[in-house]
């Protein structure tokens, strides 16, 4: 936290959600230590309020937490459990009830135009949701029981058309999520929330730690183990945002009954369903009844999204009515609050909504006379522009131009913005009014307002580093990397998508990572940067990534002394991002990404004239091989990027790994049969459906092939292949990924490891996939294709073979070619030199390489 924020006396100071989300850190110390460096908050004397959701979540550390900061108004969804989530902060502080979201512009102005006409859309009833961790008891467990419940509870025989899924691989995220609401007649829900109470999260690491020695239990066994007799004592239960944007859809709601859903009331503005769909059949007729249900959406819509109740301006004009009532004991009036805000002039709205951001660019070390200079010639512009707008388009036409404009900066020109599309401006607007509730409103007598999101900090002369990564299962590479970092001093965050289940995995494993995930259905509050920072990262580049705007906002939030971007798609919010903080930036370029031929060839342009922009930024650029550090070094005019591979972690065990038959066991095959090993994700244009035919025409009678790994959209395709063939658990075998920490115990019980992938691209053509190093570190001998990269490791070190692996006849004669080999040479090879491989070597180079930014600040 910049001195020059902590110093500053605040009047006001907002806790936000996301901050006091940092009580579920792990390890804990990261909580400890983001108490000290915030603890100005706890010092002030400024009025302080808190925002905090999932109360039930970690409640002793949260009550805790605001009483000894001495948090003065509490908005919580959970309120009317004040005297169990809050008993320490409620003798001190007023704890209010609140919605989790309230009725968005935005959301509303996207939704009014993907939102079809009730007879014409093509899903019956639709249902995404998320298998929640057991540690949220029974109410959370049905989040995604429901869904089943409902399917059984129709049958097979069932003509609705159904949408219905609680896998993490069909959930839905960004604009895509209010456009599948706009088309679909009825959607299901169960409350959210959580039926355990957990204080201080001991309930939730004894889950993870239950589940980790006992994959697969029932709920029921780990109630038994982990918290017998807890369950269900009391309901942590609040209306959920997704609601109030179903009720925008005008999609009509099928909710299984709970004292929880405030406003909204059982037949009136919803379907009932109970929890064991015993009453599907009458669930049914209601939704024949086209009237009724006409009713019950109007009905729905008036509550959810009509009712001032529900909108961000009265939320917005409560917390300001709030503060009054806690700086001067009154409702002065001279607040801007909610009314006024939309019955101003645009102009008067932007004005007190760059008077309040003022404090933040004061701690950026720019003057007060300098701020207030820049809002008098913004006021001298804008009213200019908005004279002109409004004498040309209406005052509603000038309103919109204006807020989408997104350029409050120095302008003297007269002209009207030039048009943007309508989906943009929504966002701009949105954006606007998100920022309004956040951080409140100026006051006409200048409070000052600290939102304490860490949205700004000073990291100059800190040892931090900010990771950015496009995934949701993180590659090793990041987290490998991050532990590194971590070990030689660094404080690393990663930021990256939401994990696709109920439990972060990741972070089980990483627990000294501090993993950040993006809220990708969420428009994100990323401020508009008012200052220059050169034509090439000056512009909108959420072209390049839908999720540009996210990872900004997150980064914004995190950032460190080194922004580093993990592949292309996130490279312009790490240059962004690095350029606001005059942070470094490092470019790890996992592979030629414009070159993959699923994108069309203009796409790849985008993706190419990209790279070659923000790559120049960059402080410090490493890739995975030799031959895409020198083709990154061609064709961009850059020093040679320092090469970084995808070598594992070395087994707790060590090295070399000792034989096993944890294959032949797991399958029931004898030890007399040789194992040909895929592991890997099951994806497209990786050959895999060759190399399943390939089995067909194997001569070798022992020989077999196992494919394992998690399923990339074809494992059911690849089953298939393998049954019309005949050889489907005769010769071929198709299993699930297992844990990284045991993956290599697997891999070396194989016989051979094949890498069948294509030259489709010249992407592909110079890969050098994970698997190759895991291979060659578990002793594995390695049959590949004929590529630049794989022959330098496989044939040039003598750990295997290469051949033209096209064709499944190709790949039927090089397994043949390669079991009738002697294999013991390339085994005590791969012996002799596995060490090598481990990401030990690569930790190293890695820290060595950044300790370069701590030798070049002290210089």
């Amino acid at each position: 936290m910049s001195a020059a924020v902590a110093d500053r006396p605040f009047d006001v100071i907002v806790i936000d959600t996301s901050f006091l989300w940092y009580r579920w850190a792990r390890p804990r110390q990261i909580f400890d230590q983001l108490r000290i460096d915030y603890d100005f908050v706890r010092r002030s004397p400024a009025v302080k309020l808190a925002f905090p959701q999932d109360d039930y979540d970690h409640c002793a550390v949260l009550d805790e937490w605001l009483s000894d900061w001495g948090v003065h108004i509490v908005f919580s969804p959970l309120a009317h459990h004040k005297d169990v989530l809050y008993p320490r902060t409620a003798t001190r502080a007023q704890v209010l009830e609140c919605l989790t979201g309230y009725a968005d512009a935005g959301d509303a102005a996207l939704l009014s135009r993907w939102r079809k006409p009730f007879a014409e859309r093509s899903i019956d009833v639709a249902y995404r949701g998320r298998d929640l961790p057991k540690y949220f008891g029974s109410l959370g467990r049905l989040k995604s029981e429901i869904a089943e419940r409902f399917v059984r509870a129709l049958g097979p025989a069932t003509r609705l058309r159904l949408d219905i899924s609680s896998h993490a691989e069909a959930t839905i995220v960004g604009d895509r999520w209010l456009e599948f609401l706009g088309d679909a007649k009825f959607i299901l829900g169960s409350i959210s929330g959580s039926s355990l109470l957990d204080p201080d999260g001991r309930v939730q690491d004894q889950v993870r730690a239950y589940e980790l020695a006992h994959p697969g239990a029932t709920f029921q066994e780990v109630e038994a183990a982990c918290f017998p007799g807890q369950d269900g004592l009391r309901e942590f239960g609040a209306l959920g945002p997704r609601n109030i944007e179903a009720a925008m859809a005008k999609t009509c709601q099928i909710l299984v009954p709970s004292p929880h859903w405030g406003p909204m009331i059982p037949g009136r503005d919803f379907i009932a369903l109970e929890p064991d769909c015993s009453n599907v059949r009458e669930v049914i007729e209601r939704m024949s009844d086209v009237d009724s249900v006409q009713e019950c959406i109007e009905a729905c819509y008036r509550r959810l999204v009509e009712s001032e109740e529900c909108s961000y301006e009265s939320f917005v004009a409560r917390i300001l009515r709030s503060i009054d009532r806690c700086v001067d004991g009154s409702d002065s009036g001279d607040v801007v609050d909610a009314g006024r805000i939309r019955r101003q002039e645009p102009l008067e709205s932007l004005i007190a909504e760059l008077r309040v951001t003022r404090v933040l660019y004061a701690s950026q070390g720019e003057s007060e006379q300098l701020l207030e200079g820049r809002i008098r010639r913004l006021q001298t512009d804008l009213s200019r522009r908005s004279h002109e707008l409004s004498r040309r388009r209406g005052w509603r036409g000038a309103m919109r131009e204006l807020l989408a404009a997104n350029e409050i900066e120095d302008s003297a020109s007269n002209e009207p913005p030039a048009t943007m599309p309508v989906r943009t401006r929504v966002y701009f607007l949105a954006r606007r009014m998100r920022r309004a509730c956040r951080l409140l409103s100026g006051r006409a007598k200048g409070l000052a307002i600290s939102a304490t999101t860490a949205w700004r900090r000073d990291v100059s002369g800190r040892k931090s580093v900010t990771m950015l990564v496009a995934d949701n299962r993180i590659d090793r590479r990041v987290l490998l990397s991050a532990r590194a970092l971590q070990e030689s001093g660094w404080r690393v965050t990663v930021v990256a998508c939401p994990f696709p289940g109920p439990a972060d995995r990741d972070q089980e494993e990483f627990p000294e990572i501090l993993l950040v995930r993006i809220a990708p259905r969420r428009v994100p509050p990323v401020p508009i940067l008012w200052r220059a920072h050169g034509s090439d990262v000056q512009r909108d580049w959420n072209d390049v990534y839908p999720l540009y705007h996210h990872f900004l906002s997150s980064t914004l939030l995190h950032p460190g002394a080194v922004i580093v971007a993990h592949d292309l798609p996130v490279l312009p919010a790490a240059a962004v991002a690095a350029a606001e903080f005059g942070a470094r930036l490092a470019y790890d370029s996992h592979e030629l990404y414009p070159e993959q031929h699923v994108f069309s060839p203009e796409r790849a342009e985008l993706y190419r004239m990209a790279e070659a922009r923000l790559i120049l930024r960059a402080d410090l650029v490493t890739t995975v091989n030799e031959s895409i550090a020198e083709e990154l070094a061609r064709r961009y005019k850059i020093s040679k990027p320092a090469v970084v591979w995808n070598a594992p972690a070395e087994p707790t065990a060590g090295l070399p790994i000792a034989p096993s038959d944890l294959l032949g066991r797991k399958l029931g095959i004898g030890a007399e049969r040789r194992i040909v090993l895929f592991q890997g994700g099951l994806s497209e244009n990786r050959n895999l459906e060759n190399m399943i035919l390939a089995m067909s025409y194997v001569t070798a009678e022992d020989a077999v092939l196992v494919v394992m790994g998690p399923d990339g959209g074809i494992r059911s395709s690849l089953i298939d292949l393998a049954a019309s063939a005949g050889t489907l658990e005769k010769k071929v075998f198709v299993i699930d990924a297992v844990p990284q920490n045991v993956l290599l115990d697997y891999t070396a019980s194989a016989d051979v490891g094949i890498i069948p992938y294509p030259p489709v691209d010249m992407n592909s053509r110079l890969c050098t996939p994970n698997k190759l190093f895991e291979y060659i570190v578990a002793g594995l001998p390695i049959l590949a294709n004929d590529l630049p990269e794989l022959r330098r490791f496989v044939a040039d070190n003598r750990f295997g073979q290469v051949h033209t692996l096209g064709t499944a006849r190709e790949i039927a004669r090089a397994i043949d070619r390669m079991l009738a080999s002697d294999l013991d040479p390339y085994r005590e090879e791969l012996t002799r030199r596995c060490h090598e491989f481990t990401w030990a070597r690569q930790g190293e180079h890695i820290a060595s390489l950044y300790a370069g930014f701590i030798a070049a600040a002290r210089a």
